[in-house]
């Protein structure tokens, strides 16, 4: 709305306060906001790919009339640095410059928009929650017998099941099961649904597997399997994929993850077994 505002001359400075309210609101992570549905407690955390466009469209509105480079500097560690003479500007900082202390001055009155994105490998991986959404992976051998967890040998191949449950209706559901290295991903269905025949796991005939979920849409990437679920509350779903194991190694292994891809807080992070992946040569 704000965006629109400006867009057509209709903007006023209350609208704009408003905004700014928001936005500070928003992007503090001490102050979430809790909403309660269903006695489920949703933690709003995370911005949608729609609230990210929606933010980008007030960017360009506020720059709509001036179109001037970025009046600006900023203080890292005592030091002051001026804003290039562009409209935008990308500042790589360190640990120990947040460490040191980092500030942003305007030098004129036209709004300035900063993000910060902070990069880096966790030291731990997330640890399971089934609160909302409840996903867990299993590993079968071709036959559809459990797999035992011990090494594989370049070449083998494995069944990979997620059954997920949710908590709520999930009618845009994404899953994202992230491979350990080592393993490359493959369609089941490419070798057609004869060849499962007579394999079940889990109670369900691999041959008649795509009955097992809605799926809407999926890829098999170099490194992950995604895909995209209608899930109805407290409906099992079961999706297969197949994993051959090509990098002899040992590998840690990623837990899998379902999240509501309007609604990014709400998601599952799954419990990881075996912790890691080893290959061997034949």
């Amino acid at each position: 709305m704000v965006a629109l505002a400006h867009t057509y001359g209709m903007d006023r400075p209350e609208y704009d306060a408003k905004l700014v309210d928001w936005a500070r609101n928003a992007s503090s992570n001490v102050r979430q906001r809790q909403l309660q549905d269903r006695n489920y407690r949703w933690s709003w955390s995370y911005l949608s790919t729609q609230e990210q466009a929606a933010i980008a469209r007030v960017a360009a509105a506020f720059d709509a009339k001036s179109h001037t480079p970025l009046d600006a500097s900023m203080t890292v560690a005592g030091k002051r640095e001026a804003a290039p003479d562009s409209r935008v500007w990308s500042r790589e900082l360190s640990a120990a410059d947040l460490d040191a202390g980092v500030s942003v001055q305007p030098t004129s009155p036209a709004a300035i928009f900063a993000t910060l994105d902070v990069a880096g490998i966790p030291k731990a991986a997330p640890a399971p929650d089934d609160s909302q959404i409840d996903v867990r992976r299993s590993y079968f051998t071709t036959d559809g017998k459990p797999w035992d967890g011990t090494q594989l040998k370049e070449g083998d191949t494995l069944i990979v099941e997620l059954k997920i449950e949710a908590r709520m209706d999930i009618p845009d559901a994404l899953v994202t099961d992230l491979l350990p290295g080592g393993l490359e991903v493959e369609n089941l269905n490419l070798g057609g649904a004869q060849q499962w025949a007579g394999v079940v796991i889990d109670g369900i005939n691999l041959d008649q597997h795509d009955a097992a979920a809605q799926v809407l849409h999926e890829e098999y990437r170099d490194d992950r399997y995604a895909a995209a679920l209608n899930l109805s509350r407290g409906d099992a779903a079961h999706v297969f994929y197949l994993v051959r194991a090509v990098t002899p190694g040992t590998y840690t292994v990623p837990p899998p993850l379902v999240e509501d891809m309007y609604r990014p807080a709400v998601r599952g992070i799954g419990k990881v077994e075996p912790v890691k992946i080893t290959v061997v040569e034949p």
